[in-house]
């Protein structure tokens, strides 16, 4: 039970001799799921492991000097469609297989944009990690997809819920309006529902559809066409969420039937109105429905660093402290424990302070340090501070369909106010236009709106998810449906810009926030090739 699966020749050729453990079952024939349900799931936790010199000092002694980076481009070398044409694999089995590559995937994406936008792969390969755990742990479950933006103070879910449950009071319930449990990853239910309500209403009463909002309604609807079609065609989507999209595309065919009529819509006798799709019931003994997690996803993060005996105070003190002054003492810690992982920390980001609070790189240290004394260690503050980016990165790629994010790019459209002195400290700034901002990391920007705080020069970026590490969105109290920041008015993110190419334009404004080209970096007037790898 040595270092002995694999030999390596003298003239280099790598022989495998014992395959030991391989997917669901140990190396003696066990099942690994009987011991442990963690062992064998979607979730690819060997990329640490076999680091891990802890865990698996014979891998260690193999893979040990590995980093992040490097098991990223591996990861995504490899033409994982094949999984669905080896013979052979029971279907369990295989379904298991492409779920672990789907969240391998996941991993490689998010590390190798983290390389992309500079961090160190130290600091990579421990926040993918936790990442990873997030998920495992069930922080990420029935999490918010989709937002409806009425404006930046009134934010819906898919449901109707405010905010969802990114903060207390909002999230998803086990069923839709009709009472019918919603298969995962159904974003589209509430507005087909919507639209055949409102439809079906004009019919009964003789209207016209394009009186009121029922035309707005059914266009809304048949927006969702292409990413139905989208599901259709990916061989990694389960056949459950298939069957789902196959049935709203049918339902969408008499909404647009009904569109290109105009006038009185058809009338559909109430059994036939939409109802969400509802798998096939199981023949094995019903099991009791597991309940939905309704905690705010703060909450479940909050649990989670309380179990590691890790006190979340001085992120709340950041960002209370974030809107006044971008930094005070509790914002400086932030500052440094997010910034000093960086390439080219001290260069490719300011530290000098701003307003009454003058700061350096090694200021700013002494402020992290501050905190490290409070929570007993170097080790817990870095930890905290990680897993609250960690939290942040998950909750942005969660999302589905949300204004002012691209999903395929991984980027989010801020807006920062600026003063005239930032403008000219900036790297490459000559007038309205594009240029390269030399900023502090945690800096104040807003979506949807602009914010004048130090100064009223209006940039944009199309930032990076990575670059982003807090949002107004998540609640800053788990439990107390609040904002993270200084209220809702500011729409503020916390996010580090330095080194991104911008604009400066006081006429800019981003793309209407019901249009198509919302979600569509491409569109949205701003520089993008840093969105994208060399």
């Amino acid at each position: 039970m040595g270092a002995d699966n694999v030999m390596v020749t003298p003239d280099g050729k790598v022989w495998r001799i014992d395959n030991g453990g391989s997917l669901e079952y140990r190396a003696q024939g066990e099942i690994k799921n009987d011991s442990n349900p963690t062992d064998w799931n979607e979730y690819p936790t060997e990329i640490w492991t076999l680091r891990d010199s802890a865990a698996n000092g014979s891998t260690a002694s193999v893979y040990g000097d590995m980093d992040i980076f490097e098991i990223a481009r591996n990861i995504e070398s490899v033409d994982w469609s094949a999984l669905e044409d080896i013979p052979g694999i029971p279907d369990g089995t295989r379904d298991a297989l492409i779920r672990r590559a789907n969240e391998a995937r996941r991993v490689a994406t998010r590390a190798l944009d983290f390389e992309r936008d500079a961090w160190q792969p130290d600091y990579t390969d421990r926040l993918t990690k936790e990442a990873v755990e997030i998920r495992q742990e069930g922080i990420m479950a029935n999490a918010t997809k989709r937002l409806v933006v009425n404006s930046h103070t009134s934010i819906t879910d898919e449901n109707g819920k405010a905010w969802g449950n990114l903060r207390a009071g909002g999230g998803p319930k086990t069923a839709g309006a009709t009472g019918v449990p919603l298969v995962p990853g159904d974003l589209y239910a509430a507005t087909l529902e919507t639209a055949y309500k409102s439809i079906s209403h004009k019919a009964v009463n003789g209207s016209d559809i394009t009186e009121g909002s029922a035309l707005q309604k059914a266009q809304n609807a048949l927006k969702k066409k292409s990413s139905l079609e989208l599901i259709l065609k990916d061989k990694a989507e389960p056949p459950e969420k298939k069957a789902m999209a196959k049935k709203y595309l049918k339902d969408l065919e008499w909404i647009q039937k009904q569109v290109d009529a105009g006038g009185v819509p058809e009338t559909l006798p109430k059994s036939k109105w939409f109802k969400p799709y509802e798998p096939p019931k199981k023949k094995e003994p019903a099991k009791p429905a597991k309940p939905l997690d309704t905690r705010s996803l703060v909450q479940r993060w909050e649990a989670r660093m309380a179990a590691k005996g890790i006190d979340t105070s001085p992120i709340k003190d950041w960002l209370s402290s974030q809107s006044g002054n971008s930094w005070t003492p509790a914002t400086q810690a932030a500052k440094y424990a997010y910034g000093r992982n960086i390439k080219d920390a001290q260069k490719a980001q300011y530290w000098g302070g701003n307003g009454s609070y003058s700061s350096s790189f090694t200021k700013a240290k002494g402020q992290f340090d501050r905190v490290a004394k409070q929570l007993g260690s170097e080790a817990r503050a870095t930890e905290l501070f990680e897993s609250y980016h960690a939290l942040v990165q998950e909750t942005l790629s969660n999302f589905e369909d949300v204004p002012y994010i691209d999903t395929n790019r991984r980027a989010v459209l801020l807006y920062r106010t600026v003063s005239q002195d930032e403008l000219n400290g900036s790297l490459d700034y000559k007038g309205q236009g594009e240029y390269t901002p030399l900023r502090g990391t945690t800096e104040s920007h807003s979506i949807y709106k602009t914010t004048s705080v130090y100064g009223n020069k209006k940039t944009a970026t199309a930032v990076p998810f990575t670059r982003v590490h807090g949002m107004y969105w998540l609640e800053r109290y788990g439990g107390q449906n609040g904002s993270s920041f200084l209220g809702d008015g500011e729409a503020e993110f916390g996010a580090n810009t330095s080194g991104i190419r911008s604009i400066h334009d006081q006429s800019y404004s981003g793309p209407s926030l019901d249009s198509p080209n919302a979600k569509d970096a491409s569109k949205w007037g701003l520089p993008i090739d840093h969105l994208e790898r060399e």
